[in-house]
This record gives structure tokens, sequence and C-alpha cells, in this order.
């Protein structure tokens, strides 16, 4: 068996959740652990050790853990500018109709990725409201 699949395997015992089934404003913020490829589609998977989560639909996910988000445009142009390590924040933005390109037409899942809070800040208890 190839690294590809081995990885792939590894990472699809990950915890996931339907782009359709977030709202709007629902996020996570986890450590980026690296990308897969989803051999159905040969689009990549992003892969992260999650801190936190909020879902309008109480989805509660396991903190610690694995956590695989698929592909789309916005995913992929955020997550250019992070590497391996990094802590991110992704948050769903909502749907958009394409006005251009190959799927013009077409519903396209938007997030936002941007800089998550620092492993040590995590876990400082100065953070905590009291």
């Amino acid at each position: 068996m190839d690294n590809i699949q081995e990885s792939y395997q590894f990472f699809s015992k990950s915890q996931y959740k339907k782009w359709a089934t977030w709202k709007e404003g629902d996020f996570i913020i986890g450590e980026y652990a690296g990308e897969t490829v989803d051999p159905t589609y040969d689009k990549p998977v992003y892969n992260f050790i999650l801190f936190a989560s909020q879902f309008q639909d109480g989805t509660q996910l396991k903190t610690g853990e694995l956590m695989s988000l698929n592909h789309n445009g916005s995913i992929e142009r955020g997550m250019e500018r992070y590497a391996v390590g990094d802590v991110v924040k992704v948050e769903y933005l909502g749907v958009e109709k394409l006005t251009e390109g190959k799927y013009k037409g077409k519903d396209s899942h938007r997030v936002r990725v941007v800089k998550g809070i620092p492993k040590k800040r995590a876990v400082e208890s100065s953070d905590v409201p009291l």
C-alpha cells in the first residue's frame, strides 16, 4: 500500500460534518494537521486537531481529535497561507452562486480561514471569564 492510501485511511477515521449541514457563523478552531486526497473526487481534504467548535444545530465534536473538512474553493484559497502546525479558525459564511468559471451558476460553500488562538494561549486559565 502506498503512503497516500495509508494516510487517507488514517484521516478517514476522523470526525466529519458535511458542508450542507453548516449554518452561517458555525466554526472550528484547530491545529492544521495536513492534507489528504479524497480518492473519489481527487480533491484535497483538510485535516485538523480540533481545539474548539460551535454549531448552531447543537453538533458536539470531540476536542483533541481529528476533524476533516472537504475541499471547496474558499477553503483552498484560505489554507494556502498556512502550514502544518498552524492554528486556524474556519468559519462558515454560507452559500453563494458562482458567477464565472467551470461551475458558473452552481452553489458554492464559502468559508473564511483566519489565524486561530496559539496553542499556548488556548490553555491559559486567564482566558476563562469569571
